[in-house]
């Protein structure tokens, strides 16, 4: 029973995982798409800004996730039968899937489209960083509730106005967000890695939290 419970839950999670890299993907060529039509560039500006358009909404997505995964993502699985272990760790696969096809896929594409792609490590701590603040957002949510509904508002607010000025402006966006660049190779990786280390808190910090939450989940049928 726990054996198939478990590849339930993992099979739930997985294809959970797939539907949101498909719709980053479809989302973000379609804000690109819109760009396009309204700045009236050419055809190669489009193909540019869909890179950038794509990691965009995987983070407005991952943020989404880790702010519903205590009411949601944790309990429903548990309410089928699984165990609170396998729904926390099921949560953790799914994310992991996600954060790492969309890499590879804004790689591929950056890659195809001759577009200038900041470092990997950075990408990284800003996807840990992402999943772990908005995973503490959906704890403070469980446990006061409409106190903590404006501050996710606005933050939701703010994640999708940098979205669309990322989009928009993705040359700038990128000189300005990676400043780092222009100090020199010993200083880029130490603050990579300085960042690094920081998003590893926050996740670390962010999950410990959360598996304290779902230890004390009712399970109902």
């Amino acid at each position: 029973m726990r054996k198939g419970g478990w590849r339930c839950v993992c099979w739930y999670f997985i294809m959970q995982a797939e539907r949101y890299v498909l719709t980053a993907a479809a989302l973000g060529a379609a804000m690109s798409a819109y760009i396009w039509l309204v700045q009236g560039d050419d055809i190669q500006e489009l193909l540019h800004t869909i890179p950038n358009a794509v990691i965009g909404v995987a983070f407005l997505l991952l943020f989404t996730t880790g702010i519903s995964s205590a009411g949601y993502y944790y309990s429903i699985p548990i309410s089928f039968g699984c165990l609170r272990k396998h729904a926390f760790w099921g949560n953790l696969l799914m994310n992991a899937l996600m954060i790492t096809e969309c890499l590879l896929l804004y790689r591929l594409m950056g890659s195809l489209m001759h577009v200038e792609q900041p470092d990997v490590v950075c990408m990284i701590s800003s996807f840990l960083i992402v999943e772990g603040i908005s995973k503490f957002l959906g704890i403070a949510f469980i446990k006061w509730g409409k106190a903590v509904y404006i501050a996710i508002t606005i933050v939701v607010a703010f994640i999708c106005g940098a979205i669309g000025f990322a989009v928009a402006y993705g040359v700038e966006f990128e000189k300005i967000w990676f400043l780092m660049f222009i100090d020199g190779k010993g200083r880029m990786q130490t603050m990579e890695w300085s960042i690094m280390a920081v998003g590893s808190i926050i996740f670390a910090a962010a999950n410990m939290g959360s598996w304290r939450v779902i230890r004390k989940f009712e399970v109902r049928t």
